[in-house]
């Protein structure tokens, strides 16, 4: 008397097999008797094959970026906008600093791995367009008024 336990590969219930020609104990993970030599089905194939092995679990690596902001490209960009509400000898200085501290801001960022170099390209930015409106501006200023004093 043969039993099968709902395929072939399927693992039998918990418990004490018998053969099913003699009637022993068989042991575990045995398909053989040990006594008459009979192949039993159960325990045959003891667990069923996975061919395609359960991937491991990796949590989600976050990124950490702790590298610290240069304070020169700070300084730089603040005093570029801060620059353009004085008038316009105070803004030609202040633009012109701010264009020395945005300039050394971005090699700061680029020699010490720091964080700030947009900050600094900005101010950069900021203080070249505006040093050449206000130049501009003062190059016209002086040609009109040395244009009306000679009259």
């Amino acid at each position: 008397m043969s039993t099968n336990y709902g395929g072939y590969n399927q693992m039998p219930p918990q418990g004490v097999f018998q053969c099913a020609r003699c009637g022993a104990q068989l042991q575990p993970n045995n398909p053989y008797c040990t006594y008459c030599g009979f192949m039993n089905q159960i325990n045959y194939y003891p667990q069923p094959q996975q061919f395609y092995p359960q991937q491991q679990f990796y949590p989600q690596q976050i990124y950490v970026d702790n590298r610290s902001y240069s304070g020169v490209s700070i300084t730089g960009f603040v005093l570029s906008l801060v620059s353009l509400i004085f008038p316009y000898y105070f803004a030609l200085l202040g633009l012109v600093v701010a264009l020395i501290l945005s300039c050394v801001g971005i090699s700061d960022c680029n020699h010490n791995m720091k964080k700030g170099k947009g900050l600094a390209i900005a101010g950069l930015v900021i203080s070249i367009v505006f040093l050449t409106f206000i130049i501009f501006a003062l190059v016209m200023l002086q040609s009109v008024y040395y244009s009306f004093v000679r009259w």
